[in-house]
Parts: C-alpha cells; sequence; structure tokens
C-alpha cells in the first residue's frame, strides 16, 4: 500500500486536493501502512513466527518448506481473527495477502538461517 500512499502525498504536497496545504497529513498517509503493518508484523513475528522456530529446531525439522507453510497458514489466520475480531462483514479476500506476507516474511527468515560461504 506504500507504493500507493506515498507518491498520492507526495502529489498532494504540489498541489493539494483540498486546495489546503497540509504536510503533517500528507506525512500521516504517506506513513500509514507502515504504522498498520509493523505492529501486526511484529505481533504476528512474535506469537507464531518465533514458537513455530523452536519448535522446528527442537525437533531438527528445520527447513524452508516447514516455514513457508507455517508462513502462510500464520498469515492467513492472523488476518482472519484480525476481520473477525473487528466483525469485518466483508473484506476476506485480504487474507490471501496476509499468507502471502506470511510467507515472505517465513521465506526471509528461513534464508537467514542457512549458513553463508566462507569464501
Amino acid at each position: 500500500m506504500a507504493v500507493v500512499t506515498v507518491p498520492i502525498a507526495a502529489m498532494n504536497l504540489f498541489q493539494p486536493m483540498t486546495g489546503i496545504r497540509d504536510v503533517w497529513a500528507d506525512l500521516y498517509f504517506a506513513a500509514l501502512p507502515f504504522l498498520i503493518s509493523f505492529p501486526i508484523v511484529l505481533i504476528a513475528s512474535t506469537f507464531v513466527g518465533l514458537p513455530a522456530h523452536l519448535l522446528f529446531n527442537k525437533w531438527g525439522r528445520t527447513n524452508p518448506k516447514n516455514y513457508l507453510l507455517t508462513g502462510i497458514g500464520g498469515g492467513f489466520l492472523v488476518c482472519l481473527l484480525l476481520l473477525l475480531a473487528i466483525n469485518a462483514e466483508a473484506g476476506f479476500w485480504i487474507c490471501g495477502l496476509g499468507a502471502f506476507s506470511g510467507a515472505m516474511t517465513a521465506f526471509a527468515w528461513s534464508k537467514s538461517l542457512e549458513p553463508k560461504d566462507a569464501s
């Protein structure tokens, strides 16, 4: 979403849509995707990612496939739970984006665990 909000906020600085320049409102609009996603990712990583990593490590099953499946499921469930918590009547398509985000987070996490080439 930042790909959308940052350019709109930048354009609004030069040609205000309302006729009034408000730099703070534009900065808030540009930062909004980060302000929303950061706490969600932090909480999901803490309550899904870390326990999954500890369990995989304990069981000797630290491989990218396990992390990826956990990320997909965790991202989907976190979005679903948030939508249910706010009594959303629509917008459940966003759970697919949650699954994708969880998969990318898990993929990056699993890649960071791979041994580095010593050359």
